[in-house]
């Protein structure tokens, strides 16, 4: 401010070096050299000024600010430049949704139920007289009460089973397998797809058994769970985990090098300024010569 006595110079050369140049570092003796534009109008500036190019001297180091058409200075004759390029973008996602709820519920396996044995790991079995896991659920009823499927399925398995007696398999969904054992008739056979509520046997006391009744169990995914934590219950799962995909429209940024204009010529005219010692320009004075004349001739003579 003080040397130019320009207000404006000053504000275009300290947007120049900002971000470039620490001058909190300048000490006294450090010098500040630059070319700049200046359009007149009966001898008055009357344009914003165009900082070109500027050496800085901090002590041994010199520094050159290259200054590109918007004011702003880099240490290199280019500069980055962001573009931008439209696209699309795949995106992948989990949602819960919701379960169908007709198929998702379990009933019961007969219309009216009395327990006379439930599930454990360590039950006293009453004919083989020694404590074995009972992996079901035992339902009292008269020989010949319909048996119910518990869910819509497919019947895996329909024929006899050892201790089990006479017993029907049916696969549900979401990784469930329900049996029904000891049955004095089956009504179904292998292959056959069931609905929720339909007969598939009746009650009987075939295998090992000290009674008529049903020997109702349940596994999910490969393993025996406790049947009276999923019967009674509104739903397997009120909702499961869908994978969804969609495709979105996305701006991407990107940089590309871009040569800042007439960087290296003005570099060459600040250090022929420089070698000749001769101002470019001399504030306040009102008869200035033909400054592109003087450029012309001082960078004659430098080559």
């Amino acid at each position: 401010m003080n040397a130019t006595q320009q207000p404006i110079v000053a504000q275009k050369l300290s947007q120049a070096l900002k971000g470039v140049i620490n001058t909190k570092k300048l000490h006294k003796g450090d010098e500040i050299a630059f070319t700049y534009e200046q359009k007149t109008r009966l001898g008055k500036p009357y344009t914003m000024p165009n900082i070109k190019v500027a050496r800085v001297q901090l002590g041994k180091k010199e520094q050159f600010i290259y200054v590109d058409e918007d004011g702003y200075g880099y240490t290199s004759a280019d500069k980055s430049q962001a573009y931008t390029v439209n696209g699309k973008r795949k995106v992948t996602y989990m949602r819960r949704v919701p379960v169908s709820s007709k198929n998702s519920r379990f009933g019961m396996p007969l219309r009216h139920i009395r327990i006379t044995s439930g599930f454990s790991y360590r039950r006293w079995h009453p004919i083989l007289h020694r404590y074995r896991p009972h992996h079901g659920t035992d339902f009292g009823a008269r020989r010949g009460t319909p048996l119910l499927a518990v869910n819509s399925g497919k019947v895996i398995f329909a024929g006899w089973m050892g201790g089990y007696g006479k017993v029907v398999k049916i696969k549900h969904a979401g990784g469930y397998v329900s049996l029904y054992a000891h049955q004095s008739r089956i009504r179904v056979k292998r292959g056959q797809r069931v609905k929720k509520g339909q007969i598939i046997g009746y009650v009987g006391s075939t295998g090992r058994s000290t009674g008529p009744h049903l020997h109702f169990g349940l596994m999910k995914n490969g393993r025996w769970v406790n049947p009276m934590k999923v019967l009674r219950k509104r739903s397997i799962k009120t909702s499961i985990l869908k994978k969804f995909t969609k495709y979105e429209k996305v701006k991407t940024t990107k940089y590309k090098k871009v040569d800042i204009k007439g960087a290296k010529e003005n570099k060459e005219r600040l250090l022929a300024y420089l070698k000749n010692n001769i101002p470019s320009y001399i504030w306040g004075k009102e008869d200035r010569p033909d400054m592109r004349a003087y450029d012309k001739e001082i960078l004659e003579n430098e080559e």
